[in-house]
């Protein structure tokens, strides 16, 4: 189908336009259905609101006759589209400030987590007992199990597998395996989770080490292998304070470019008022009309207009024929113009 007929001269009786023109055409058999004339079937359609013949003519100086029908229940459409939309958004936006209150979270349970062994460590070495050497053994072999777990990559045993505390996971681990999760906020703690595999690798080795340490060395060495941890614990509360007094001061001003963004989208900036499907036949002074264009025409707020040829005029001729559908949602659920359902948002 070519591309719709641009009107310069568009007046009944002048330029070689007349009525018999759009009577030649209503008076042709309508195709689909032999039954009727053109005019019969185009002009009494149920989801039409309004029916406008014209004859104009294009830039190349052909005469075209064209039928026009204003759909009906187009404002509703245009309406329940945009709810849609508007929800949609509002949910996409409450993921990303739910994924962003769940990274503060898990950094607060780490800075936890790090102050807590860090005063453990500082009660150890008040104390000088070493422990059996029972004890240590299964305590060294229990960092070993856990260090391979970790190193093995597989996020669904790590997360469920209990750590050591200088290596938890916190709530990343929980918030991964929560069947309920969303999935968004459960892809972002999965990533957190990848992210702590090293730091907590790198906790269960130092741990390892210091306990091999207290099995082998005496106080003066525990209270050396203290002192590491505690230094390495120390910077650790040092990284995630910083890391996390930056998502505090930030979680305002991301939160509100979120708002802002859902703002400015959640209103199409010229939404579409009407839609016409438009059939042009060009009539020559001799011969049977031609088809020559079938589509369909979305008319915006601004007063511009989108237009947009069917692929098929056929089956869009075949739905005038069955003339079951009484409003636009009825009709795009009838006719796969995906074109036309593009309009809503372009």
């Amino acid at each position: 189908m070519v591309a719709k007929a641009f009107v310069v001269a568009c007046v009944i009786n002048l330029a070689g336009c007349t009525d018999s023109d759009i009577s030649k055409v209503k008076g042709m058999k309508f195709e689909p259905d032999p039954s009727y004339t053109v005019g019969q079937a185009f002009d009494h359609r149920s989801v039409c609101d309004a029916v406008t013949w014209d004859t104009i003519k294009d830039d190349r100086g052909r005469k075209i006759v064209e039928y026009r029908c204003s759909f009906k229940g187009v404002k509703d459409y245009i309406q329940s589209t945009e709810e849609a939309h508007l929800k949609e958004m509002n949910s996409n936006a409450q993921v990303l400030k739910n994924a962003y209150l769940a990274n503060i979270k898990t950094l607060q349970d780490n800075l936890a987590q790090r102050q807590k062994t860090l005063a453990d460590d500082q009660a150890r070495l008040v104390q000088t007992d070493t422990g059996a050497s029972n004890q240590q053994d299964q305590e060294v072999q229990k960092l070993n199990d856990q260090i391979a777990i970790l190193q093995s990559g597989d996020i669904d045993k790590i997360a469920t597998t209990p750590l050591d505390p200088s290596a938890s996971l916190g709530i990343a681990a929980s918030c991964y395996t929560d069947p309920q999760q969303n999935p968004a906020v459960k892809k972002h703690c999965e990533d957190v989770l990848r992210q702590e595999i090293p730091r907590a690798i790198g906790a269960l080795k130092q741990q390892l080490n210091y306990d091999t340490a207290t099995g082998q060395r005496n106080q003066a060495d525990l209270q050396a292998g203290l002192k590491i941890s505690m230094n390495a614990e120390n910077q650790q509360i040092s990284d995630y304070q910083q890391k996390l007094g930056k998502m505090t001061s930030g979680k305002d001003a991301f939160f509100a470019s979120i708002d802002n963004e859902l703002k400015q989208q959640s209103t199409h900036p010229n939404p579409i008022v009407e839609v016409d499907e438009v059939f042009q036949w060009s009539v020559g002074d001799s011969g049977d009309p031609v088809l020559v264009y079938a589509g369909t025409e979305a008319k915006h707020q601004d007063g511009t207009a989108k237009d947009q040829a069917y692929g098929d005029a056929e089956a869009a001729l075949v739905l005038i024929a069955k003339n079951n559908a009484t409003t636009f949602v009825q009709y795009l659920q009838q006719f796969s113009a995906q074109s036309v359902m593009d309009f809503v948002r372009n």
